[in-house]
């Protein structure tokens, strides 16, 4: 998109460079020291991991001292600030501060852009900045397609398109409908999410019985109920498959768009539905590495760099059971005392094959794994329910967005 581009307006709208509606574009500092001189409690001071989706998420705010805020007036923080992240991944993103928001600051990764409420609605410039058309534009001012950063005069001179006051309200308040529905449903998928982690811990561990079982649970070694699979892709399966943390064992051509494996797929292992595989590459929420069935597909092939096993007997063992067993990472304690400190191949935990069909696992009977298994594919069924819900209230933001702030659709005064 070119910043410079002449756009069919609705009638009543105008294009205005967006210096022109503020009283204050600009951004803080790093106090001296860096993160070293953050504190657990003072004065927020707003980073870019804290601007997310239209939001200001203060669940990992740092601080600093009232001595350090007001060394830094220029940057203090006031409700209505629509908020900018100028540097980094995160470039793009924007906020705005809620109204009762009390005092903070900002670091140098965050711009605090003030608009002269006489002019401009900072709720109808945050939803034009994060829509589609906002995003193109941002990603316009980036130098060879990068996302290096953005300065403050290239700030001040984005073009936004402007319907008259009133209408900016009225727009900002359609949106915020919107905005709250997504909080809510985004709150309640997150005491569900918990509540699973709850039970998992419960359920998986023995903590807590269902009711009609007691007794104790069998210990046994891994390799008591698990044998390695190490089959060859002699069949030259091109289904080549990695872990995603959120959709299991995927193509790696639905998951990145396109295969990065070896075009020699022979020394690949061939994995068929319903086996697992274990990726020793640490990730976000998997510390020793994560555990997946393939689910997805009748078979699919595996780097070598990962351990693939099956249950010996599906009869005597529930393999559901053991999907939540491995996610809730009930392994993670024995392959912490079996991987080498500090030993790494290329990012993965050295985990040996013997050793880890040596770890030591405590499991109840058949008729209780079943009963856990169903208890837990309930919960999560639930969670994947309200989740495309969630992305469902989002699909319908995204294209009033696209309506509403283009002046394809315009909304009355008798909708305020």
């Amino acid at each position: 998109m070119n910043p410079q581009k002449k756009h069919t307006l609705p009638e009543g709208w105008e294009m205005k460079k967006l210096g022109n509606l503020a009283l204050k574009v600009g951004s803080g500092i790093t106090p001296k020291g860096g993160r070293e001189t953050y504190l657990s409690s003072g004065i927020p001071i707003v980073r870019s991991q804290n601007v997310v989706d239209g939001r200001l998420i203060l669940d990992e705010v740092a601080f600093i001292s009232e001595k350090q805020h007001q060394k830094m007036k220029a940057t203090h923080l006031r409700a209505d600030d629509l908020l900018l992240n100028i540097t980094g991944a995160s470039i793009g993103r924007t906020c705005v501060v809620p109204s009762d928001f009390k005092e903070g600051n900002v670091n140098q990764h965050v711009c605090i852009i003030r608009l002269d409420s006489a002019k401009s609605d900072s709720n109808f410039v945050n939803a034009f900045l994060s829509c589609e058309s906002g995003q193109k534009l941002i990603d316009s001012y980036q130098v060879g397609g990068g996302r290096q950063g953005l300065n403050f005069e290239q700030i001040k001179s984005f073009p936004i398109p402007l319907p008259p006051l009133p209408e900016q309200r009225r727009i900002a308040a359609v949106l915020g409908t919107w905005d709250t529905a997504i909080e809510q449903t985004t709150e309640l998928l997150n005491a569900l999410r918990a509540r699973h982690r709850g039970l998992m811990h419960q359920l998986l561990t023995g903590k807590v019985r269902l009711p009609g079982f007691g007794g104790e649970w069998k210990r046994v070694v891994l390799s008591d109920l698990f044998e390695r699979v190490n089959r060859r892709n002699t069949e030259g399966n091109t289904n080549v498959l990695t872990i995603s943390a959120q959709q299991g064992l995927v193509g790696q051509g639905r998951y990145f768009n396109k295969n990065v494996a070896s075009e020699n797929l022979a020394n690949y292992f061939l994995l068929y539905r319903g086996e697992f595989a274990y990726n020793k590459s640490y990730s976000a929420g998997y510390p020793m590495g994560a555990i997946k069935r393939l689910d997805q597909y009748d078979r699919g092939v595996l780097s070598p760099l990962y351990i693939c096993f099956r249950m010996r007997n599906e009869a005597e063992n529930e393999a559901k059971f053991f999907t939540h067993f491995f996610e809730a990472g009930c392994l993670n304690e024995g392959i912490g005392e079996i991987a080498q400190e500090g030993a790494r191949n290329h990012g993965l935990l050295n985990v040996g094959i013997n050793d880890f069909f040596s770890l030591r696992i405590v499991v109840p009977c058949l008729a209780e794994q079943r009963a856990i298994a169903q208890v837990l594919d309930a919960s999560l069924k639930e969670i994947q329910y309200w989740e495309a819900k969630l992305e469902a209230v989002r699909e319908q933001k995204r294209g009033l967005m696209q309506c509403l702030l283009t002046g394809q659709v315009r909304v009355p005064a008798e909708v305020a």
